[in-house]
Formats: C-alpha cells, sequence, structure tokens
C-alpha cells in the first residue's frame, strides 16, 4: 500500500463519523432533509475509504455507488446490502436537498442515519480486519 493511504483512510473515517454525529444533531432539530443529506455524506465517506483501501478513487457522486458496487459488490469484496443503503442514501440525498415537495419526515430521517450507521460499522470493520492482516 502506497504511503499515505492509511491516513486517508482514517481521514475519510473520521469524516464520515463526524457527518453522523451532524445527522443526529439535525434530526434532533428537526430539520429532515439536511439530517438525511448529513446520513449521505457519513457514508459517503466510509466509500471513499473502503475504496481507498482497495487502491479506487471516485471522481464524483454519482460515480462513487458505481465503483463501489462495480469494484467492492460485484466482487463481493462486501455485502451486496452495503451496495444497496448506499444507492438509497443518494437517492435520499438527492429529493431531500433539491425537491421542494419531497414528502420526507422524521421517519425518513431516522432511516437514513440507521443505514449510514450500518454502512460505517460494516466499512470500518473491513478497515480492521485488512489493518490487522498486513
Amino acid at each position: 500500500m502506497e504511503p499515505g493511504r492509511w491516513e486517508l483512510i482514517e481521514a475519510e473515517l473520521r469524516n464520515a463519523r463526524d457527518r453522523l454525529k451532524a445527522a443526529r444533531a439535525l434530526i434532533d432539530a428537526g430539520l429532515t432533509p439536511d439530517a438525511i443529506s448529513r446520513a449521505y455524506y457519513a457514508a459517503f465517506h466510509a466509500a471513499k475509504a473502503a475504496l481507498a483501501l482497495h487502491g479506487l478513487h471516485a471522481e464524483s457522486h454519482v460515480g462513487l455507488p458505481t465503483l463501489f458496487g462495480l469494484h467492492l459488490v460485484e466482487k463481493h469484496i462486501v455485502d451486496r446490502r452495503l451496495g444497496k443503503i448506499l444507492v438509497e442514501l443518494s437517492e435520499r440525498r438527492e429529493s431531500a436537498d433539491y425537491d421542494v415537495w419531497t414528502g420526507m419526515d422524521i421517519e425518513d430521517a431516522l432511516k437514513s442515519a440507521q443505514d449510514a450507521v450500518e454502512f460505517i460499522e460494516a466499512i470500518e470493520r473491513m478497515v480492521e480486519t485488512a489493518r490487522t492482516s498486513r
């Protein structure tokens, strides 16, 4: 693994955990669309950490779920459920950020935060396994 990759992975995981904290605070404040957006970004940064672990980098928001799916899900490196979570969070974020009439409520925000927790925890386990096996 090239120099600096572990530091990048750790920075992405810190960003993921920070965005998750923000999502929870926004849920508590009743700011549903912003909470959904932050939950997506929590998973986004965890996905970037997972890709970096395998020497990959997504160039865009659209490219991230695609790259994650092709290189990690389809090759059975991560569970298919993680790919589904990432896509669903991305779709909810798009709606929360850009659709004035989203119809999303606090339950959607809570679901997004829980999905982000599941996603981050799975990626953290993968990173820890890789770290201890090197």
